[in-house]
């Protein structure tokens, strides 16, 4: 079963969250799709969400090598057949961060595939991972606004500041 917090973060959200993972590890990201294997791999989160509307926080602490696909013809934009992507990010020891938007507000995620689609025996080392990914979730509960109920989304500060401007 996959482990994920909910969100809502602006871009300057963000770059703070990033901030804290590259201070706490070593991490590579990687987007969602891209015309070419280099493109998937980034050093910050582009305003531009087409192909990164999702970002992959690989901690290379933990061994893994990337394998690819590309889009094939039953995608739903047509624009990004033939694009790249990670075809086995949902076995592997990355977070996904699944990024917000504001109009409508739509919230994101830090998720954690964990053991959800792993077919076989893990990998790497699931108990420092899930550590690492612990402290990942601490930041954002602590930086975070949470509103009553269960599964409300935590608000990191601007994105909380930008929905009380909205409201």
């Amino acid at each position: 079963m996959g482990r994920q917090i909910a969100i809502v973060a602006t871009d300057a959200d963000e770059a703070q969250f990033l901030a804290f993972v590259r201070q706490a590890a070593d991490v590579r990201l990687f987007g969602s799709f891209a015309p070419t294997i280099e493109g998937l791999w980034m050093q910050d989160l582009p305003p531009e969400r087409r192909g990164h509307w999702r970002c992959n926080i690989w901690n290379t602490a933990f061994a893994w090598t990337p394998e690819y696909g590309q889009v094939g013809p039953q995608a739903h934009d047509p624009d990004c057949i033939g694009w790249s992507y990670v075809s086995n990010a949902g076995a592997a020891p990355v977070v996904e961060f699944d990024r917000s938007f504001f109009r409508p507000i739509r919230e994101g995620r830090l998720y954690w595939a964990k053991t959800f689609s792993m077919v076989g025996p893990p990998r790497y080392d699931m108990a420092a991972f899930e550590a690492w990914y612990d402290s990942l979730v601490t930041w954002v509960r602590r930086h975070g606004t949470k509103e009553a109920g269960r599964y409300q989304p935590y608000y990191l500060p601007d994105a909380l500041a930008r929905r009380q401007e909205l409201a």
